[in-house]
């Protein structure tokens, strides 16, 4: 009987401490980026509804910066970063976002400017717009968010 019991411990265990694995990293990657200085971004989406989407939108404005989104093709002239994000989804009960990479790139020269990417197991699972401020805090660290109202979405 003790021996069941040492063996269903150590097997919860590892299964709890396997599943409460995250990562988040990002910053500015080009040498003496000064991603401060930019202050209209365009959000690169497929879907008018995309929650990510609305979620970066949100913590972009909230910041102070003049943000709005569309498909690739319809970036506004006065853009000056594009920001692209790419999405990973789990299922273990329920749908949940395992993986989030955002990538903001100088509208003219193409030059990647900033990246970051936050990834969660099933039992560290955040919520999209959680997971967009844990990357975004590390981007614009010196940029906190303030209170800011969404510009228009197309």
């Amino acid at each position: 009987m003790r021996r069941i019991a040492i063996v269903l411990g150590c097997l919860i265990s590892l299964i709890a401490a396997g599943g409460c694995s995250h990562e988040i990293s990002g910053g500015p990657t080009a040498a003496g980026a000064d991603i401060g200085r930019y202050r209209v971004y365009y959000i690169v989406t497929d879907k008018a509804d995309n929650e990510i989407a609305a979620a970066l939108q949100d913590d972009l404005s909230a910041r102070g910066l003049q943000v709005t989104s569309g498909l690739d093709w319809a970036i506004p002239a006065e853009a000056e970063v594009k920001v692209l994000f790419r999405e990973k989804w789990g299922s273990d009960i329920t749908h949940y976002l395992q993986e989030l990479s955002i990538d903001l790139l100088d509208v003219e020269s193409g030059e990647l400017l900033a990246s970051g990417r936050c990834y969660r197991s099933s039992i560290g699972r955040r919520s999209p717009p959680q997971m967009v401020r844990e990357i975004t805090e590390r981007i614009f660290p010196a940029m906190p968010k303030r209170a800011a109202t969404r510009l228009s979405r197309r």
